[in-house]
């Protein structure tokens, strides 16, 4: 089976705060399809007016975008950034023997 991934790490700090941000959620979502993963994404951060690229190192020296860092203010007088990576999962599963 062949899917898509999306985890999501949402970090915030207090408005005007030189701390750092602080994890309070994980979330992990999944889809069939890139445009099902892609109208979601849409639906759910429509009101952020920033996105930053996210990029990851590899052995060969590239750093591909892997997702994105949606930047917005929160409720409750607070900065928040959802840290987003999206993954191709492909899953085969195995059979027991008795």
């Amino acid at each position: 089976m062949i899917y898509y991934k999306l985890s999501i790490t949402k970090t915030g700090k207090p408005l005007f705060s030189k701390d750092d941000y602080q994890l309070y959620d994980n979330q992990t979502e999944f889809f069939k399809t890139v445009e099902l993963m892609q109208a979601w994404l849409a639906k759910e951060y429509f009101y952020c007016k920033k996105k930053v690229s996210m990029y990851r190192d590899t052995k060969d020296g590239q750093a591909p975008i892997v997702g994105y860092i949606y930047c917005f203010k929160g409720c409750e007088n607070e900065t928040c950034q959802d840290w987003i990576e999206a993954s191709l999962i492909k899953e085969k599963g195995i059979l027991f023997k008795k």
